[in-house]
């Protein structure tokens, strides 16, 4: 089951059936604005699928991905198969470089033939939300590991699931110098991670953060490291050390009894459930699917920030209340 699902309601006022037994809000929408918003192209076939069909049958078909059948595309990639292999394998095979040109590949023929549309748009989103350069190396022989496991595998899942999942990837971790980050016996450990932990991927540069506020947190994500160049995470605790954060409230959380890896997974949750974080993502959803002109905080971004909190950070229920609207 999909864990970013939840049980399908009557979407409320903005989203949903019209009042006093109106149209939905939808109820107009033609299938080639939906397929110019919402997939990678708007055929002539695709729009007169979408009009037969209606927006919202359409929709919830796409929301619930893992049951599209897509078994054709596994035979248009095969001959690339760097994107499909472990870091290991990557490695030793050499030529990482036509890592980037073989992914590219892929993701061009998913785009093009994919029956998962909106999955594909919603998966580049997130990989543009969390970038890693796949010139870095060796982010490089993690990056395929990276698309498949943490962002194709949470793209419509839940928030609160996928930051932790990008927080402790390898491909993550060496990109933002963290995998090497160390705050045992008074050092200071590197400042990158923790800045765009918060600047980038939750609540933003204007969150309610400062410097010295970076500095304890990098204290905290201290230890969030690597087994070595090709193997997945791990957490040294011999490296960690909580320094300013012992006495510290970032964003209004501390870590209270809290110390190690767990310290900093609270601290990730806290993040994932942040009001700051819930606006800004919901709000760069927004203008991914509906445009460019919805502001922070126009009354369908509100919406969605209701869904989000509502459902555990779903963003599943936060397409369908972006979609499901007069805006869009």
């Amino acid at each position: 089951a999909d864990p970013g699902a939840t049980t399908t309601t009557a979407p409320g006022p903005g989203g949903g059936t019209g009042g006093n037994g109106g149209p939905p809000p939808w109820a107009g929408t033609t299938g080639t604005h939906v397929a110019r918003r919402l997939t990678w192209g708007a055929t002539p076939a695709l729009a007169a699928h979408i009009d037969q069909l209606g927006l919202q049958a359409w929709l919830e078909g796409q929301l619930n991905w893992r049951a599209i059948d897509d078994s054709h595309i596994a035979a248009m990639v095969a001959p690339w198969p760097k994107p499909t292999q472990s870091a290991a394998v990557i490695k030793a095979n050499g030529e990482d470089w036509k890592v980037p040109q073989e992914m590219a590949v892929h993701e061009t023929i998913r785009r093009c033939f994919s029956n998962r549309q909106l999955y594909e748009v919603v998966t580049d989103f997130f990989h543009d939300h969390f970038n890693v350069d796949v010139n870095n190396t060796p982010s490089r022989w993690h990056m395929p590991d990276y698309d498949r496991t943490v962002i194709r595998e949470h793209s419509l899942g839940r928030f609160r699931d996928l930051l932790p999942a990008v927080a402790s990837h390898p491909a993550m971790l060496h990109y933002l110098d963290q995998a090497n980050s160390r705050a045992d016996h008074g050092r200071t450990p590197n400042e990158n991670f923790a800045r765009e932990v918060m600047e980038l991927h939750t609540v933003g540069s204007d969150g309610g953060y400062d410097q010295d506020d970076i500095l304890a947190v990098a204290h905290l994500l201290s230890g969030w490291s690597v087994t070595d160049y090709t193997g997945g995470f791990t957490f040294k605790s011999n490296w960690h050390d909580l320094g300013p954060m012992v006495n510290r409230t970032v964003l209004g959380w501390n870590p209270g009894t809290l110390t190690g890896e767990a310290a900093g997974r609270a601290f990730l949750n806290h993040l994932a459930h942040h009001p700051a974080t819930a606006r800004r993502l919901c709000h760069k959803l927004a203008v991914r699917l509906i445009g460019e002109h919805v502001g922070p905080h126009d009354a369908v971004v509100d919406r969605a920030v209701n869904a989000y909190n509502a459902s555990g950070t779903s963003i599943i229920e936060v397409v369908r209340k972006l979609v499901l609207s007069a805006e869009f």
